[in-house]
C-alpha cells in the first residue's frame, strides 16, 4: 500500500516567534471544553502586528481559581477591574479587534520548540 504525504505535512504552521514584545491584537476567542473534560477553556487567538502578522493562541481556563489570568488580560485590552467586578458575566468577543503588547517566550511541546504567550501589557 503507498499513501502519499501531502507537502503540506511540512508547512509549519506555527513559526517560532522570537522572545520579545510584541502589539498584538484579538482576532479571535472559542470556547473548547478541557482535557479533562472537568471545566472549559477560553482559546484566544492573537495576530502579531510587528512580526509578519503572525498568530500565536493563548489558553485560559474558566475555573474560578484561574479567573485571575483572564482579569490580567483583559485589563492589558483596556478594560477596568472595577468595571469587571460589578459584573456576573462579559462577553470575550467583544474585546475582538482591541490590541495590546504580548511577552513571547518559548518551551518545549512534543519535543519542539513553541512560541507561547506568557504574559501581557497595556499599549
Amino acid at each position: 500500500m503507498k499513501i502519499p504525504i501531502p507537502i503540506e505535512a511540512f508547512e509549519d504552521k506555527f513559526p517560532l516567534v522570537p522572545v520579545g514584545e510584541y502589539k498584538a491584537q484579538l482576532c479571535n476567542v472559542v470556547e473548547k471544553p478541557s482535557k479533562l473534560g472537568d471545566s472549559s477553556n477560553l482559546w484566544w487567538e492573537y495576530q502579531l502586528l510587528n512580526y509578519d502578522n503572525v498568530k500565536v493562541n493563548h489558553c485560559t481556563s474558566l475555573k474560578a481559581v484561574a479567573f485571575f489570568n483572564i482579569i490580567k488580560m483583559l485589563e492589558a485590552l483596556g478594560a477596568n477591574k472595577t468595571d469587571l467586578q460589578g459584573k456576573k458575566e462579559f462577553d470575550p468577543l467583544s474585546y475582538v479587534g482591541k490590541t495590546c503588547t504580548v511577552i513571547i517566550n518559548h518551551k518545549m511541546v512534543q519535543d519542539k520548540m513553541a512560541s507561547y504567550i506568557s504574559g501581557f501589557n497595556k499599549n
